[in-house]
């Protein structure tokens, strides 16, 4: 199909390209009016913000001035209170009464906290005073004030203390709750400040003592100093802006030291001083009242211009489009005829030789696809293996496929070769060592290189397929965490003759197999280490008694052992392995002194003890992946008829994982020390479970434990994650 020049089109402005176009001559025809506009614009608006910065950043600057100066009148008027305090003849509701148009507009409350403990009201609303640290205590101690801050309804809650008589802490410390307008200098008396500045006083963690408009916390946020020596503490910018609810603010902010310049134990406040963007701009709303007409003239000249061309451009364009759509459905035969005699025509010929390349690599491609799905959803690495034996020829190619896998880390660990003919077949395995010269060629060609009979490596040069004539390789390395992890090696009878889309899309295949390794590594390692965590858990909750120690990995064991014994299947002996491990987690919330008592419980603490499982049960809860094994944490104490623990289930009703692990739990008990008793020997034990045996114990899992323990007695270790790591049934 062939386009003249000058068919007319209708409807052109339908397309993208000529709304485009459009565009394009009105840029043109705008541009020296827009640029002048835009500059103006830019720089007026430039000289404003920095007007405004100035503004905010003097404002902040001044105003900190202000905050140390109330600090000091609070810190005049406490001592004026703890002045009448140690005048015996001054009742407190005097001095409350004397100085209570000051303390109405300074403190919200005042309170003397006595040395054991009780708290006094001297004027407004009481508080609760702060618990202080160390440091604090000595500071108040020296006869200078202290200030604090603390969290109260999302906001921070200003406190300011003294002792009444640092000679004598005993008369106990006075505590304001300072107002917030007061201390942030938001009366109407502030000077200096514009009417249309916004205030935000904040405190050492962010947290606003008062604000205007508040400071966003995501701001707050990210000025947090990531030193843990900083307790939480932030470092304010000089000058940002922030947004709110679609408003921005220029703001200046300063940071109001208390700690060593004014003598306070406290790390500061923050001032942030802000201005709205529609403040700032105010002066420029008359800017762009100038241009109507200007516009209006070069659109209509525009719209003339642009007509022309469009016409001449949007036949080829339309063409084009036509055929993208084609190969879109896979029709890779399309070919699109432009005769414009210009680039629209080049434009047709390439477009013509993609659609040819795409097509003969589409095939290609689909297979890469197949074969990244099989390889990306394997979690193990025998999958992986089978996978590029198997169908590596169906991206690129050859006679063979040979996959080196090292083994362990260090230069000198060994490493395993797969290999398999064109068809997957004949696979063979087999040990390699690695020489130096070997690891550095892999390492200088990270991308391929071709290994051919003058220069065959070692480890390929006697691979399982080699007797079938294959000479030559394409070697692509597999590199994890910039390690050097593995290689594939795709065999040919003669050197191959491959362009570079061959060897790209095989160096895909490699980078693709390379992280499904190392995805089924780390599954691995996440396995490990739950496990590890697991142990950990259950040797934390053995330690808190030493009459416990070990306890809850020996019952594992044993519980294992006779789950075996039963020819359990591998998930129900996973969710026993686990539970086993957390069976007493409960017992973290016994107090020591029931779990260490020498004699008999009283009822309270017998049933602070059998409580246990229901704790463990709600440890347990909000952690989705261990769901399956609450049961046995929640029931192991039941019995078959009914005077069991927490619910007096019977039966069946138990969780047989449950009815499994008490046998093993009550056994290991009956023969380890305890505060209240020596343990037993093994075989009294013994006949105390066969006599229970139908009423508190299930038969079937007692018949199991009494062929386990007929066995050679074995060694419990303390680690169980070193016996049983993973078991299967």
């Amino acid at each position: 199909m062939g386009f003249l020049p000058n068919k007319p089109t209708a409807a052109f402005l339908r397309t993208k390209v000529a709304r485009r176009v459009l565009l394009l001559f009105f840029l043109c025809a705008m541009a020296p009016l827009g640029l002048w506009a835009v500059y103006g614009y830019i720089h007026v608006s430039s000289e404003l913000y920095q007007n405004s910065r100035e503004r905010v950043l003097g404002a902040a600057t001044n105003t900190k001035h202000l905050v140390v100066e109330r600090l000091q009148f609070l810190e005049m008027d406490l001592s004026g209170v703890a002045a009448g305090l140690m005048s015996p003849e001054l009742p407190t509701a005097d001095i409350s009464a004397s100085a209570g148009p000051v303390f109405a507009e300074r403190f919200r409350g005042i309170v003397l906290q006595t040395a054991d403990g009780s708290i006094e009201v001297i004027h407004g609303d009481e508080f609760t005073p702060p618990t202080v640290s160390v440091i604090l205590v000595e500071h108040l101690m020296s006869g200078a004030p202290g200030l604090v801050s603390r969290a109260a309804n999302e906001r921070a809650m200003v406190l300011l203390g003294r002792l009444v008589d640092p000679r004598d802490p005993r008369r106990g410390t006075l505590w304001g709750q300072v107002d917030s307008r007061y201390l942030a200098v938001a009366g109407e008396d502030q000077p200096g400040k514009p009417d249309q500045m916004d205030l935000c006083l904040l405190d050492r963690t962010g947290l606003p003592v008062h604000c205007t408009v508040p400071v966003p916390r995501t701001v707050i946020e990210s000025w947090r100093d990531e030193s843990p020596s900083l307790e939480g503490a932030f470092t304010v910018p000089e000058q940002f802006d922030w947004i709110m609810d679609g408003n921005r603010y220029v703001a200046g902010a300063t940071q109001v030291s208390l700690r060593f310049s004014h003598g306070y134990e406290a790390p500061g406040l923050t001032l942030v001083f802000s201005e709205s963007r529609a403040t700032v701009l105010a002066p420029m709303v008359g800017f762009m009242r100038q241009f109507p007409l200007t516009v209006v003239l070069a659109i209509l000249i525009v719209l003339y211009l642009a007509n022309v061309q469009i016409r001449q451009s949007m036949g080829p364009v339309e063409e084009l489009s036509a055929g993208t759509k084609r190969i879109a459905a896979r029709d890779f035969e399309s070919r699109v005829v432009v005769e414009s005699k210009d680039e629209f025509q080049d434009l047709a010929a390439s477009f013509n030789t993609m659609a040819d390349r795409l097509g003969r690599q589409f095939n290609a491609l689909t297979t890469i696809n197949e074969i990244d799905r099989a390889v990306l959803s394997a979690l193990d690495q025998e999958e992986i293996i089978d996978t590029v034996l198997q169908r590596s020829r169906g991206v690129i190619a050859c006679d063979g496929v040979a996959l080196c896998l090292a083994q362990g880390a260090g230069d000198k660990k060994p490493w395993t070769l797969f290999a398999a003919d064109a068809q997957g077949r004949g696979r063979g395995v087999k040990s390699i060592r690695m020489s130096a010269d070997d690891l550095r060629r892999l390492e200088e060609h990270p991308e391929f290189f071709f290994a051919d009979p003058a220069h065959m490596p070692a480890y390929l040069d006697g691979t399982p397929f080699a007797e079938r004539g294959i000479r030559s390789f394409v070697v692509l390395p597999i590199f994890l965490k910039q390690q050097l992890a593995g290689l594939i090696g795709l065999g040919y009878a003669d050197r191959p003759d491959l362009d570079e889309e061959d060897l790209v899309q095989a160096r895909q295949l490699t980078d693709q197999v390379a992280v499904a390794l190392s995805n089924a590594r780390l599954i691995d390692e996440l396995d490990q280490f739950n496990w590890g965590a697991l142990a950990a858990l259950a040797q934390t909750v053995d330690a808190k008694s030493p009459w416990t120690a070990g306890h809850s990995q020996r019952v594992t064991r044993l519980s294992l052992l006779v789950a075996r014994k039963m020819a359990l299947s591998a998930d129900q002996i996973d969710v026993l392995h686990r539970g086993g491990l957390l069976h007493d987690i409960g017992k973290i919330g016994v107090p020591a002194e029931i779990l260490d008592k020498p004699g008999a419980l009283t009822p309270d603490e017998m049933q602070i003890m059998r409580d246990h499982v229901t704790v463990g049960a709600r440890i347990l809860t909000p952690i989705a992946a261990y769901a399956d094994m609450i049961p046995i944490v929640l029931r192991h104490h039941e019995r078959l008829d009914g005077t069991g623990y927490p619910d007096g289930l019977m039966g069946d009703d138990i969780p047989f994982l449950a009815r499994l692990l008490a046998v093993p739990d009550v056994f290991d008990a009956l023969t380890s020390d305890r505060p209240y008793r020596n343990a037993l020997p093994r075989e009294n034990a013994l006949d105390f479970l066969q006599e229970n045996t139908g009423t508190h114990f299930e038969p079937e899992v007692m018949r199991a434990f009494e062929a386990v323990m007929a066995e050679p007695e074995p060694e419990i270790p303390e680690d169980l994650s070193l016996v049983f790591p993973r078991m299967t049934a």
